[in-house]
């Protein structure tokens, strides 16, 4: 869900060196995740940070295509070696790495969606109303993915940026 309503049509996705990262436990979802977000036409890059083990979690061969990179503990041993401590694993936050080398691959754009996300609809109209507010320059004071209509507060927010929610 964007935070803005911009009209359609303002960016395009297979120009804006888009890469999303996907922490995973869970080889059994890879084939599903690939089949719906992976489509060629928008040349937006994934790359799936493996964490439970050494080496890829995968049975059997992997999903390849020029936009999908597997990475796992064994390359962060290998790219960070005595500073490797620095990249949690066993959590979603070993998201962390995919970070680093997505940035190291020239990504001018990085969004990170979880294993078990499903498009809501269109994959394209998905990428471009999250790109579009970057790519015009819009950054809300504070954003939150929470709903909005609840009253529930997010924790860990100031009392001064409560009425600054996008």
């Amino acid at each position: 869900m964007s935070y803005y309503d911009l009209q359609p049509g303002i960016v395009s996705v297979p120009d804006a060196d888009l890469f999303v990262v996907v922490p995973t436990i869970r080889p059994e979802l890879l084939g599903e995740f690939c089949e719906k977000w992976i489509d060629p036409e928008l040349n937006v890059h994934f790359i799936f940070v493996h964490d439970r083990r050494p080496g890829l979690l995968w049975e059997g061969p992997l999903p390849t295509s020029p936009l999908i990179t597997h990475l796992c503990w064994d390359d962060i041993d290998l790219e960070l070696g005595d500073k490797r401590w620095i990249i949690p694993r066993q959590s979603d936050c070993v998201r962390s790495y995919g970070f680093l080398r997505a940035a190291q691959m020239g990504a001018r754009y990085i969004l990170s969606l979880d294993d078990d996300c499903d498009p809501q609809y269109d994959k394209r109209e998905f990428f471009e109303a999250h790109l579009r507010p970057l790519m015009l320059g819009l950054r809300p004071a504070f954003s939150t993915t929470g709903y909005h209509d609840t009253g529930s507060r997010p924790r860990g927010l100031p009392d001064e940026a409560q009425d600054r929610i996008i």
